[in-house]
């Protein structure tokens, strides 16, 4: 339980694509967008050193609390967000710390899905602010999206460790090699940062501040709402869009709970 094994995802990725040849063939570019709550520790090469924590991990409750308690109240204004462990993953860190000691000690990452999607097509590394507004370890309602170092040093978790945080739009590199062939790609081809899922929907469906409110009916039931300023009264989740200068706030309920209601 609360644990995930990446090896999937890139079986159930590579199936996806190679079953879309041959159109594959004349591909330009690639984007990605992720559920991003599955925190993960890579190498230098971008493998997974242990199962992936996922955001109802059990364990993360404890860690969660220690994450919060290590915010001040300006630290907490520049997060902005509603804090749990989807929202705050950064806590995984602390948790594979006690159960997967090991892994940590040989670890050059510490990072989200989307990280280790990126570091398998490129070989580069980084998360872009959308995902990273769910680690509650980055600034993100001044704009600067940088890592909160103070807290970082006091939660133990080596700053180096975190990737570089792009923006969501930017090219992440070029699709390298081994990766094409595994997939069917052209090699070289761009390969964007991305983001996660509901910026993503939210982006391609040009939702705007003022607009129409996004309703993605699912596994969860999301209603969001684009803004153009952060909302600090907000009691729902919250992060930064995928367009610099905006954020999106987002209402979730179980899926099945709301059907049943």
């Amino acid at each position: 339980a609360g644990r995930a094994d990446p090896s999937a995802w890139r079986a159930s990725i590579t199936a996806a694509v190679l079953a879309l040849a041959p159109h594959t063939a004349t591909v330009g570019g690639v984007g990605m967008d992720t559920h991003c709550p599955t925190a993960l520790l890579l190498d230098d090469d971008g493998e997974p050193l242990a199962a992936g924590v996922t955001w109802d991990h059990p364990g993360l409750i404890e860690p969660t609390a220690q994450l919060v308690a290590a915010l001040d109240p300006e630290h907490r204004r520049l997060v902005g967000n509603h804090l749990m462990p989807a929202t705050a993953m950064g806590a995984a860190h602390r948790l594979l710390q006690l159960i997967e000691p090991e892994a940590i000690s040989a670890a050059t990452t510490f990072g989200l899905a989307g990280t280790w999607l990126g570091q398998w097509l490129t070989g580069e590394r980084a998360i872009d602010p959308t995902q990273a507004s769910y680690t509650g370890l980055m600034a993100s309602t001044d704009g600067s999206c940088r890592w909160l170092t103070e807290v970082l040093h006091e939660l133990g978790i080596p700053p180096h460790h975190l990737p570089p945080v792009r923006p969501s739009l930017s090219v992440l590199g070029p699709l390298r090699a081994t990766s094409a062939a595994t997939l069917g790609l052209p090699s070289g081809i761009p390969v964007m940062v991305g983001s996660g899922d509901t910026p993503a929907a939210s982006y391609a469906l040009g939702t705007e501040p003022g607009g129409r409110p996004l309703l993605i009916m699912g596994t969860t039931h999301v209603v969001s709402n684009s803004l153009a300023a952060p909302d600090f009264r907000a009691k729902a989740l919250q992060r930064v869009d995928v367009h610099a200068g905006r954020w999106l706030i987002n209402g979730v309920v179980n899926g099945g709970d709301a059907l049943a209601e």
